[in-house]
């Protein structure tokens, strides 16, 4: 799994590690979606945000340096303000898109064809999605 974390020379600062051979320990393992909420869970438990709380669902492309490849994720908004970014290299990516955009009755959005597109798309609302 890759986390990014921010860029020396154009390089995360997780491949540099790994290209100076130190361990880089997972920061989070998985991301799953249920009848209560999406959630991350990782090595200091599991955290996420219940389906009432969640105002809407988006995922986005964000070109990653130095070449710009297109990195996805999704961007969960809760209603306090606060969100969640769950990157697509998060074991059970595919399956929380899915699982989130059946749960809202809309389409499963084709991701590589989100990645070549870029921006953001809405996949659900508060309406649709929680409480």
């Amino acid at each position: 799994m890759k986390t990014f974390t921010g860029c020396v020379d154009g390089v995360s600062t997780v491949t540099l590690w790994a290209l100076r051979g130190a361990t880089v320990r997972r920061v989070t393992d998985r991301v799953f979606v249920d009848g209560n909420g999406i959630w991350i869970e990782g090595v200091h438990g599991v955290v996420g945000y219940p389906w009432a709380e969640i105002m809407d669902v988006g995922m986005c492309v964000l070109a990653l340096p130095p070449d710009d490849q297109p990195f996805l994720y999704l961007d969960v908004s809760h209603s306090s303000g606060e969100f969640l970014e769950l990157n697509e290299d998060l074991d059970g990516f595919p399956e929380a898109v899915r699982a989130v955009a059946e749960r809202a009755g809309r389409p499963v959005p084709e991701l590589d064809e989100l990645r070549r597109a870029g921006g953001c798309v809405e996949i659900c609302r508060a309406r649709t999605v929680g409480g």
